[in-house]
């Protein structure tokens, strides 16, 4: 599969990952949540394939590791801030609403990098 567009195509596909969220505060029934988790995990891989791919195409080789280290850090830094915050932000507005705004967030945050036409544009 030939992307024309990786930086356009791996964020529209991270988008998808968010859509679990918004259908577990919304509905919370497996039968709902199950097949969404299913595509959204499918986004996810695929967002994350093209973004591993146009980091390489990129990227010079001898800086490869360190921005490759440094995207991971900020990555995963933001798991366990939100862990912390889950918690007491379910406690006050309920697990349904945290879910549903969190879903919102994390597809806006995948989609707003759009607005740029660089990244619209950037062709492989």
């Amino acid at each position: 599969m030939v992307l024309r567009r990786p930086l356009r195509d791996g964020r529209i596909r991270g988008a998808l990952a968010g859509l679990p969220l918004l259908a577990l505060g919304s509905s919370g029934s497996a039968w709902v949540v199950a097949p969404v988790a299913f595509v959204g995990g499918l986004g996810f891989s695929l967002a994350a394939i093209t973004w591993d791919s146009t980091l390489r195409k990129s990227v010079p080789p001898e800086s490869l590791s360190r921005v490759t280290a440094y995207d991971d850090l900020m990555s995963y830094l933001s798991i366990p801030l939100s862990q912390l915050g889950a918690g007491p932000l379910a406690h006050v507005f309920g697990a349904g609403a945290v879910c549903t705004a969190c879903g919102i967030g994390y597809v806006a945050a995948c989609l707003f990098p759009l607005l740029k036409r660089y990244v619209r544009g950037q062709g492989a």
